[in-house]
């Protein structure tokens, strides 16, 4: 009955149940901020697509998918939504400590996720099957991210005071993941760091946002081996603040202010830098990026007054197909459903 209900209260906030998608599909989910939505489109054909509603109130930030199964942290709710994507509906929903936020999430394990609490300073374990939450795990101030390679967890801390200024350089807290303990606190040379992603050689690349106006903008290299920051690259101008890490070691850095930053990871250089950066369709505010399986890059138009754009791109970046979703579009990722 239960389920039942959340499939009810689900479609009250805006799901559809749309077409069918194929068994063993690759989809691509995004997520909208402002219409408190999922939008799920087949990579195939992206005009076959559906919604699910998330929630009346909260401000979603990020999600993590695994699977069928999507978690949505609630931003200023101190709560994540836990979605069941094959079936098109919230399952349930998890209490995070009280006045906590909710920002970062990723799985660690198919069962659990860290959840960031920036309120508090902390994380915590959040099990996807039952929703019951485990003790907070204490890491630096204003968790923003995180990021798993299975074995460890990398929390990134954007280090902010109260009026959400940078108060000290950023930090990444390390957690063991069979012992949930933090093992190691990486210093940061930038200021505000934000997204993150993991190269295939376990090199960790996160965008330092810096200080609004200020154009301080850079890229952190952690090695996951020695857990320490091993480069540091200024230059990425005004608050770069998702990472991908795409075919031929290509960095993909998006800034709601300029479009996207694209680094060579090999030669240690621009490809396209903040004053020649790839806008597609001539858009200058990105908010998101990613890679399906076959290593396409997709990134997001960050408009929040009416329903946004979903860009494919092709190898060499030239936009290859728009595709709608719902409003202010702010994070998406790629996974298989049915079969």
């Amino acid at each position: 009955m239960a389920m039942i209900l959340a499939g009810f209260a689900a479609c009250d906030g805006g799901s559809s149940f749309g077409p069918d998608i194929p068994d063993d599909a690759e989809v691509a989910v995004v997520l909208n901020s402002i219409d408190r939505t999922l939008t799920v489109f087949e990579v195939a054909r992206p005009d076959n697509m559906f919604t699910i509603g998330v929630g009346f109130d909260g401000s979603p930030v990020t999600f993590a998918v695994r699977g069928a199964t999507a978690v949505v942290a609630m931003g200023s709710l101190p709560e994540v939504v836990i979605v069941d994507l094959d079936e098109r509906f919230v399952v349930r929903r998890a209490e995070l400590p009280r006045n906590s936020g909710a920002t970062g999430v990723a799985f660690i394990d198919d069962d659990t996720v860290l959840v960031g609490n920036p309120n508090l300073d902390s994380v915590s374990p959040v099990n996807v099957q039952t929703g019951n939450v485990g003790p907070e795990i204490l890491v630096g101030f204003f968790p923003e991210f995180i990021v798993s390679d299975g074995q460890r967890a990398y929390v990134i801390n954007a280090e902010l005071g109260d009026d959400f200024v940078p108060v000290r350089l950023g930090t990444v807290s390390v957690i063991d993941i069979a012992s949930l303990q933090v093992i190691e606190t990486i210093e940061l040379s930038g200021e505000n760091p934000g997204g993150a992603a993991l190269a295939p050689d376990g090199q960790l690349f996160i965008a330092n946002r810096g200080r609004f106006g200020e154009r301080s903008g850079s890229l952190s290299v952690v090695s996951t081996a020695t857990l320490e920051e091993t480069e540091h690259h200024l230059g990425f101008d005004e608050f770069p603040s998702r990472v991908g890490f795409g075919p031929g070691g290509r960095v993909l850095v998006t800034s709601t202010e300029y479009g996207i930053a694209v680094w060579d990871s090999a030669t240690r250089e621009f490809v396209f830098d903040p004053f020649n950066p790839v806008t597609p369709g001539g858009n200058r505010s990105s908010a998101g990026v990613g890679f399906d399986s076959d290593g396409t890059p997709y990134t997001l138009e960050l408009e929040c007054s009416e329903p946004g754009d979903v860009f494919r791109l092709s190898e060499d970046l030239v936009l290859e197909r728009t595709i709608q979703v719902g409003t202010c579009p702010i994070d998406i990722a790629f996974t298989m459903l049915g079969g």
